[in-house]
């Protein structure tokens, strides 16, 4: 099932450059909202299920997720209260107030904030585990695993070299570090968290330009461990 973006398109462009410098590089955020959508319409999603997303920034793929969930059935987290703050101007822009979407600022990658009932059918966090520590890597599967329905997938984008049980930090981007880890390491820390492990391929394999490192990023899918 497609979900709609033309209904979202910010018309306002200096509004598009501050929200776009807020979460990405100039120029790309409606090229990289296009293939987040895409990954997550490939992947898999119904507008009855429940989704979570995790780093979800000022809502350059949520806003069209919003109008394509049902009522209550998206919640955006982020670590950045100015963005959770826009995105609600955002909804109230587009007339998504009835969608009823839950935004929520979080350092705890929402698993403070959202009640233990409620599951998560699908969540998505987008080129967020690549800006983290360690520890923040393993809080934040922990978060997932909190979250995750029985039933429900949790997609992630990691950058992955080799076997190994490593994790490095490789740069640095706005203030966050840049991160790279051995699929041993991110294997071992999904299941310390109650989490299976399994590559689904790179984020070029599901759309990103290579120009733009699709084959350098990882994506993984994360389900509950029996």
């Amino acid at each position: 099932m497609q979900i709609a973006v033309r209904p979202y398109e910010i018309a306002d462009q200096t509004l598009e450059d501050t929200l776009e410098r807020m979460v990405g590089p100039q120029g790309k955020w409606r090229e990289t909202r296009d293939v987040q959508l895409g990954m997550i319409e490939r992947l898999g999603i119904q507008p009855d299920m429940s989704f979570a997303d995790i780093g979800c920034g000022t809502l350059r793929a949520g806003l069209p997720l919003i109008g394509f969930l049902d009522a209550g059935k998206y919640f955006g987290i982020d670590v950045n209260d100015k963005s959770i703050a826009l995105g609600k101007d955002l909804v109230d822009r587009f007339a998504l107030t009835e969608k009823a979407p839950t935004l929520l600022h979080s350092t705890t990658f929402g698993a403070d904030e959202i009640s233990p009932s409620q599951k998560m059918d699908r969540i998505w966090s987008y080129q967020v585990a690549i800006h983290l520590f360690e520890d923040q890597v393993r809080a934040l599967l922990t978060s997932i695993a909190k979250m995750l329905a029985s039933n429900g997938k949790a997609w992630v984008s990691v950058i992955i070299e080799g076997t190994g049980n490593d994790f490095s930090q490789i740069g640095d981007w706005s203030g966050f570090p840049v991160s790279k880890c051995g699929s041993g390491f991110f294997k071992s820390a999904s299941q310390s968290a109650g989490l299976s492990f399994e590559v689904l391929g790179t984020l070029g394999d599901y759309g990103l330009p290579q120009d733009r490192g699709g084959a350098g990023y990882t994506l993984v899918q994360l389900t509950k461990l029996n």
